[in-house]
C-alpha cells in the first residue's frame, strides 16, 4: 500500500505517534485522556449512524421511483388491453389484467381448435 510517510520535521513514523501521544497528554491531561476517546467514539458512532441512514433513504427513494415506474406499466398494460383503470387500486388492475389475459388465451386456444377442425 502506497501512502504518504509519516514525516513531519524530520520526524518519522513511530517517533511522530510517541510525540503526539506526549502533546496530547500535556494539552489534556492524562485524566481527560478516556473521556476523550470516549467522546470521539460517540461522534464516530453518530457519524456511521448518519451515513447508514442516507444510503437507507436512498435506497427507500430508489424503490419509491421503481415502484411508481413499475404502477405506471401496469396502468399502459390496463390501458392497451381496454380496462377501466379509474377509481381502482394497484392490486384490482393485476387482477383485471391478468383475468383479461386469461380470457384473450382461452379465445386463442379456442380459434386454434377451430381451425384444426376446418
Amino acid at each position: 500500500m502506497t501512502g504518504i510517510p509519516l514525516q513531519i520535521a524530520g520526524i518519522k513514523g513511530m517517533e511522530l505517534i510517541i510525540l503526539a501521544v506526549i502533546v496530547i497528554v500535556v494539552l489534556f491531561g492524562a485524566n481527560r485522556i478516556p473521556t476523550i476517546a470516549k467522546s470521539l467514539g460517540r461522534a464516530t458512532g453518530e457519524f456511521t449512524k448518519g451515513r447508514m441512514q442516507i444510503k437507507k433513504e436512498i435506497k427507500e427513494a430508489e424503490d419509491e421511483t421503481d415502484e411508481e415506474k413499475a404502477k405506471e406499466k401496469i396502468l399502459q398494460t390496463a390501458k392497451g388491453l381496454g380496462i377501466d383503470t379509474e377509481g381502482k387500486s394497484v392490486s384490482e388492475i393485476k387482477k383485471e389484467i391478468l383475468t383479461k389475459m386469461d380470457e384473450e388465451e382461452e379465445e386463442e386456444e379456442e380459434d386454434k381448435k377451430d381451425d384444426k377442425k376446418e
